[in-house]
């Protein structure tokens, strides 16, 4: 069950309604950067990676809004339904999204009043 939005559940009605109609599954992984062994300044951070898949919806931007800075010619848009990733993760710039057989960097992520979807940004 999500968070109440005015006494309601929206993200959990958007989940359980709108998610099963959905045909494409998105996966979504953070790379979580791991911390140095004590007296070993030379070896790596260790990253790992968290995974989680959910419903998507794909689609592009129109001509008008590639301004070349902030939207660019090739980013597309990725609307994940909150409440069907599995395991539960919040998006942010800079994670991976394979969607489509392609896979892409998020560069910016906005989300709903009530964090039913998280709206990416994605470049290739």
């Amino acid at each position: 069950m999500g968070e109440l939005f005015f006494g309601v559940d929206i993200a959990g009605a958007i989940n359980e309604n709108v998610s099963p109609g959905l045909p494409t599954v998105g996966t979504l992984t953070k790379r979580i950067v791991g911390t140095r062994t004590p007296g070993q300044l030379t070896d790596g951070t260790q990253p790992t990676a968290q995974v989680a898949t959910g419903k998507v919806v794909v689609s592009d931007y129109r001509a008008g809004q590639i301004d070349g800075t902030l939207i660019k010619q090739g980013d597309r848009k990725v609307l994940f339904i909150a409440e069907s990733l599995s395991p539960a993760l919040v998006p942010e710039a800079g994670d991976r999204v394979t969607v489509e057989g392609a896979s892409y960097f998020i560069v910016n992520v906005g989300r709903d009043p009530a964090v039913a979807t998280y709206a990416c940004q994605v470049r290739g």
